[in-house]
């Protein structure tokens, strides 16, 4: 790859976007583990009593402990593109930008051999293999974040307990509409 591609790559790459994700998750993070705290206390505030009851008190507890580690999994996953977007602006500050010194007219040499002309091909190697070893370390940093992500435990959630679910053989009595006012849905839309 020319240095004049791996610079044009490497512009597009935008670790500012990649960050702000990794925001979006950390407070994603923050308002999941509030939920999992509330999940926790109010089941227990509910007036009911039974079978059905302590199953869904039960559930509610495993709801609560999946929802806490589906924080944790937020904010793992927000460390790793952290750690992503680091690499990007590293990058991007570090790779070298000139990657040709202007040549400076001389005699030229039929030959195309000029020392001048030695001198900035060697130099132009030596900036596109500086290059390549700064795009290796963002590749680096790239696979070992993508390795840690994919490697971080998804939370299962807890599926309702058989004491709480409705039978789907049995029949719900529905309430509609016409039940409620007398078969006149429209009145309740009257100025």
């Amino acid at each position: 790859m020319s240095h004049e591609q791996m610079l044009a790559w490497l512009d597009r790459a935008d670790a500012g976007q990649v960050q702000a994700a990794a925001g979006r998750l950390t407070a994603a993070a923050k308002a999941i583990r509030e939920i999992a705290e509330e999940l926790k206390v109010r089941p227990q505030w509910v007036a009911w009593k039974g079978e059905g009851a302590n199953a869904f008190r039960t559930w509610s507890a495993d709801l609560a402990n999946s929802t806490l580690r589906l924080g944790d999994f937020s904010e793992d996953a927000a460390t790793w593109l952290t750690e992503a977007s680091g690499a990007i602006a590293r990058a991007q500050a570090s790779i070298p930008r000139d990657g040709a010194r202007p040549s400076t007219p001389s005699s030229p040499d039929p030959s195309g051999t000029s020392p001048e002309r030695a001198a900035q091909a060697a130099h132009e190697e030596r900036v596109r293999q500086e290059a390549a070893a700064q795009m290796r370390k963002l590749t680096q940093t790239y696979a070992w974040s993508a390795t840690q992500l994919n490697a971080l435990e998804r939370p299962k959630l807890p599926p309702l307990p058989d004491a709480i679910t409705p039978d789907p053989t049995k029949k719900v009595l529905e309430s509609t509409d016409r039940d409620r006012d007398g078969g006149n849905a429209s009145s309740r839309f009257r100025t």
